[in-house]
């Protein structure tokens, strides 16, 4: 296209300089299609990428509430976006432990009738006999679909979060929306650290019995939300202790439900 463009291509505003000062849309010139700007923008891309994931990674884990304050406060160019970062954990959470029953219930325990009723049992009966199956192979087809029906749906335990959280917000912090941002990074941290933290116990050379794991782990989660409360003018005290407590209450509270209506709208979609 010609240099001598005199309006903007997106929003039709006069442009004078190389940039349109209405939309910020360029001025294309020849020299944008050329294969060495190309490559500049390809490495720029991956470069920018690069910075903004190894200064998220290392404030989500190291500096505790930081990239919720500085969104919060409008810092945002050094930093992936909260649902950027929550996508990434997600999708490596599932990666690495995808087999991991976190957030649905494996068919060895759902459709046990003692485990979960005997409504469940006679709907994976049901649902066989449809099928034509037996209720080993149903098992199996249940198993498989239910990984991906609860990685789908896993950003709704967001909102839920956010609820425990909320109520600790004070004065200065009463919008719902940050307590939503908060609880998108929280819950990307610890998917973040049960694959760092499940990585470790599978080297050790012995095995550790469930409850060695769960306390050290929820009591990590507190101390993780207590500190990150800190970095919030208005919040101290006995208050950062309740309300990281309430938040990790939250998290196992929300998940429950979660568990089983992933795993029932996966057997009744079969």
């Amino acid at each position: 296209m010609s240099d001598t463009i005199s309006a903007c291509i997106s929003c039709g505003a006069p442009m004078s300089t190389k940039f349109c000062p209405s939309c910020g849309e360029k001025k294309i010139s020849d020299s944008d299609f050329s294969l060495a700007h190309l490559l500049e923008q390809g490495i720029d891309v991956f470069t920018h990428l690069d910075s903004k994931l190894f200064k998220s990674a290392r404030a989500l884990v190291f500096k505790p509430g930081l990239l919720t304050a500085e969104f919060v406060r409008g810092v945002r160019k050094p930093y992936m976006k909260p649902f950027q970062v929550f996508f990434l954990c997600n999708i490596l959470f599932f990666f690495f432990l995808g087999g991991y029953d976190v957030f649905y219930i494996p068919a060895k325990w759902f459709f046990i009738e003692s485990q979960y009723g005997s409504s469940i049992r006679q709907l994976a009966e049901q649902t066989a006999a449809q099928k034509n199956l037996d209720i080993n192979a149903l098992a199996q087809l249940y198993d498989a679909k239910v990984v991906n029906s609860s990685k789908l749906f896993v950003i709704t335990l967001v909102p839920a979060i956010a609820l425990f959280s909320w109520p600790f917000g004070g004065k200065q912090h009463p919008q719902y929306g940050k307590h939503v941002i908060f609880a998108l990074y929280f819950l990307s941290f610890m998917m973040l650290v049960m694959v760092l933290y499940a990585k470790i116990l599978i080297w050790l050379p012995f095995r550790i019995p469930p409850i060695w794991f769960n306390i050290p782990f929820l009591s990590g989660l507190v101390l993780y939300v207590r500190f990150a409360f800190n970095r919030f003018p208005g919040r101290g005290g006995l208050i950062t202790w309740l309300g990281a407590v309430s938040v990790v209450a939250g998290l196992v509270v929300s998940t429950i439900p979660y568990r089983w209506l992933i795993s029932w709208l996966t057997l009744h979609s079969i």
